[in-house]
């Protein structure tokens, strides 16, 4: 190649990403405010959903919420805190810590329907 083109090419893609780069702006509003806010498997902001919210996994694969190895199909682990979650067809919750734990099974309004409510103020596993 001809060596009076390298630093012309080069140029152009380094001009290139940097159009890249400056195009794009993250959100400064949450929502439903003007601009959204990043991806929710991105953000560390907190962020709500209207609507379902539908998470699939593989065949015989399982689901937890707090914990990297879940040993049930959802699995949800809760560190002395509150957890509501708002549909729920079948629950074991392991908490190792004491606390209180809350499903709430949808709302109305501003009014929760179906609750199912735990405490556990020991150690080890309980299935709900």
């Amino acid at each position: 190649m001809n060596k009076k083109l390298i630093f012309p090419i080069i140029a152009s893609v380094v001009a290139g990403m940097a159009v890249v780069f400056v195009v794009f702006a993250a959100p400064t509003l949450a929502p439903p405010s003007g601009n959204p806010s990043a991806a929710i498997n991105v953000s560390s902001t907190d962020q709500e959903k209207t609507g379902g919210f539908f998470i699939a996994t593989q065949a015989g694969k399982n689901v937890g919420i707090g914990m990297a190895s879940p040993g049930a199909k959802l699995e949800v682990q809760v560190a002395s805190t509150v957890a509501d979650l708002t549909r729920f067809s079948q629950v074991q919750a392991v908490n190792n810590v004491g606390g209180f734990l809350r499903f709430l099974a949808g709302t109305a309004g501003a009014t929760s329907r179906g609750f199912l409510g735990f405490a556990h103020t020991g150690s080890g596993s309980d299935t709900i």
